[in-house]
Parts: structure tokens; C-alpha cells; sequence
């Protein structure tokens, strides 16, 4: 039993309270503070809500990008050794399992060297921040010597 519990009958409760010097002493709290503590809770409440989807989302995002990181450095392996562009596009897409309809590539080759350019268009999934940031465009670039045959 609480010192809330003994005095709940009295409309009001007390309740330890620290000052900056480091001491305690109890107050007393009346409903009226309670339930005004309620109502301000409630009032954040949404926005604590809002706060925690965009921290998923942004989590969900930089996992897409480290994806799509992974799929380039696989493209431009697979160009280095001479691969025909669809098959450069094909290595991206099983090294990351990212959606081949939303995957752009662009294999440059010059010289020595094969440069590849993959362009995603990731959709925002979680609910509410879709609608205020809409689809994004992760891109990443990478380049390697070509390997000559034996």
C-alpha cells in the first residue's frame, strides 16, 4: 500500500519530491495535478507516436541503402570479369534481394576500368510518413580494374 492509496480518499496524495540541493520532502498532489499530467500525456502522446514511425522508417531506409550498396559492389565484380550487362543487373539483384522492377543500372566501361551505377527507388512502407515523404531514390556508385583472362 502506497502513500497514494492512504490518502486517495481525501482527493489528494503525497509524493516524494527532490529539490536541486539534493534533499527530499514529501508534497501533497492534488487529483486536479493528476489528471492535468493526464491530459498533457495525452496531448504528446501523438507526437511520441509520429516520432517512433520516423525513427522506423529511416531504419528501414538506411537497411535499403546498405542493399543497395552491397548490390553495386556484386554488379561491378560481376562487369569487371566481362559480363554482359544483364547479367550485371542480374548479380545486383540476387546479392541484395531488391526488387528488379525498381532497379535501374548503368554499366560504363572505358579503358581498363568498368564503372556501375545502380539507381532504387524504395517505397516509404510505414504508415503516415509515406504520405509526407513519398518514394526515395537511393544510388550508389563503384568502380573496378577489368580482370584479364588467364
Amino acid at each position: 500500500m502506497t502513500l497514494c492509496d492512504i490518502y486517495a480518499a481525501g482527493g489528494s496524495c503525497l509524493t516524494w519530491t527532490s529539490n536541486l540541493a539534493g534533499g527530499s520532502y514529501l508534497t501533497k498532489v492534488t487529483d486536479r495535478e493528476r489528471g492535468q499530467a493526464t491530459v498533457e500525456f495525452a496531448l504528446l502522446l501523438p507526437f511520441i507516436f509520429l516520432m517512433l514511425l520516423v525513427l522506423v522508417q529511416v531504419g528501414l531506409l538506411a537497411h535499403t541503402r546498405l542493399l543497395v550498396t552491397r548490390a553495386v559492389r556484386e554488379a561491378v565484380r560481376e562487369a569487371a570479369v566481362g559480363s554482359p550487362d544483364d547479367s550485371v543487373k542480374t548479380a545486383a539483384v540476387l546479392a541484395s534481394d531488391l526488387d528488379a522492377s525498381r532497379l535501374k543500372t548503368k554499366v560504363i566501361r572505358s579503358g581498363d576500368r568498368v564503372s556501375v551505377k545502380l539507381s532504387y527507388t524504395d517505397t516509404t512502407s510505414v504508415p503516415f510518413i509515406g504520405r509526407f515523404v513519398g518514394d526515395v531514390v537511393l544510388s550508389a556508385r563503384a568502380t573496378m580494374r577489368l580482370e584479364s583472362g588467364p
